[in-house]
């Protein structure tokens, strides 16, 4: 019967150790500066390098983007004289790939980020549609 008794008693040491752990935690970090952002109502600050949406600048219709995109999410539609580039913004990885490898340095990113959408097809867009 101590056994039983002895058990319990680690037990109980280990769970009283666990909280007082925990509220270590919590008073340590209680009078810090908060790292939330106040997001919508206040603008991330974005670094410089940062990779958000597309821009398409006087195209050659190469397609090395194309096959340079992991995610295969740039597409290419040709008509007679006209071409046309559409990313899957759901698949893109936002890489940028297509913008290092562009020979003609025609694609460039954006610090867009904002491309949530409640329907899947309004996810595919041209890219000189997307604006910085």
């Amino acid at each position: 019967m101590a056994k039983n008794g002895d058990i319990m008693l680690k037990q109980i040491s280990k769970s009283i150790k666990a909280v007082f752990d925990g509220l270590r935690t919590v008073f340590k970090h209680l009078f810090q500066k908060a790292v939330t952002e106040e997001y919508p109502e206040k603008r991330p600050n974005l670094n410089k390098n940062f990779r958000g949406g597309h821009i398409l600048h006087n195209c050659r219709g190469c397609g090395y983007c194309i096959q340079v995109c992991p995610a295969r999410a740039i597409t290419i539609e040709r008509k007679e004289s006209d071409v046309k580039y559409f990313i899957d913004i759901g698949k893109c990885i936002f890489c940028g790939n297509c913008v290092y490898y562009c020979p003609a340095k025609s694609m460039e990113m954006t610090p867009k980020f904002e491309f949530a959408n409640t329907e899947k097809e309004q996810l595919i867009v041209e890219i000189k549609n997307l604006k910085g």
